[in-house]
């Protein structure tokens, strides 16, 4: 029972402390119950308290909650590049990788680089891409939605790794582990998308057309339709799904507010 409660509150306890009844809920006992057990975890400073809830004392950097959190944040930066990583035109590329050697002391190692080279171009043998100068528009619209696209289908099936299930905790709370852990790797990207993009609009030729209202960024109507246009072009059939999502949904709202009126 200790090594489990110790293991809940490592899992869930990365952003704040938890409390005593948060790991009531997560365990389904009375918090009476573990009482004891928190109080040895304590005297083998195996946790501590902070800010009222409990934290344990061990490195955070083989938890899936915070390496997915770091995730996030450092894809932000490959959102940002330049060169294309999808569309690119590398066929023969050469990448050093570091080997590592038995470290002189804790912390500090020796790397040795290698290099190897790459093909990043087999893509090509399942679609070949058509964009000419002139789709300069609709190519950033391709490349930048589909690195969001393969950001997100790379964090699903890592979340879905077998290594990441937790003994510790039931079905349920292995879901709601990996959900808090996959929002929290979005959350840390996503506030930076919006930014990016319009970055990359204006880089392109759309400087002028984009005002920032706070962290906001609004474009005008003609950029607006420009944009949406180049992007219907692209993914017409979901565009065709996202209407058919907001037709629902105005109807919703239409029947919504004729039953509030009644």
């Amino acid at each position: 029972m200790e090594w489990a409660l110790y293991e809940i509150i490592r899992l869930f306890s990365f952003q704040n402390g938890l409390l005593t009844k948060e790991l009531a809920e997560l365990v389904g006992i009375n918090r009476k119950s573990f009482g004891p057990y928190l109080e040895n975890l304590e005297k083998n400073n195996s946790i501590v308290r902070d800010k009222g809830g409990y934290v344990p004392t061990f490195s955070f950097s083989r938890d899936l909650f915070f390496n997915l959190g770091m995730f996030g944040e450092s894809f932000v930066p490959v959102l940002d590049k330049i060169e294309p990583l999808v569309l690119n035109d590398k066929k023969n590329s050469t990448v050093f990788d570091s080997e590592t050697l038995i470290p002189d002391k804790p912390y500090q190692q020796n790397r040795i680089y290698k290099s190897k080279n790459y093909d990043f171009t087999i893509y090509r043998s399942l679609y070949e891409p058509k964009f000419t100068e002139k789709d300069s528009l609709e190519q950033l619209l391709f490349e930048f939605s589909n690195r969001i696209g393969a950001f997100v289908t790379y964090l699903l099936i890592y979340c879905m790794n077998s290594d990441n299930y937790q003994d510790s905790l039931s079905f349920e709370g292995n879901d709601e582990y990996m959900n808090r852990s996959f929002e929290y790797c979005l959350k840390n990207a996503n506030n930076q998308f919006m930014k990016l993009f319009a970055a990359k609009l204006r880089n392109l030729k759309y400087g002028e057309q984009i005002r920032y209202r706070g962290s906001k960024v609004i474009l005008n109507k003609n950029t607006f339709e420009d944009i949406l246009t180049a992007f219907v072009r692209i993914y017409q059939l979901m565009t065709f799904e996202f209407e058919k999502i907001s037709d629902r949904r105005d109807h919703f709202q239409e029947a919504l507010d004729g039953w509030m009126d009644t």
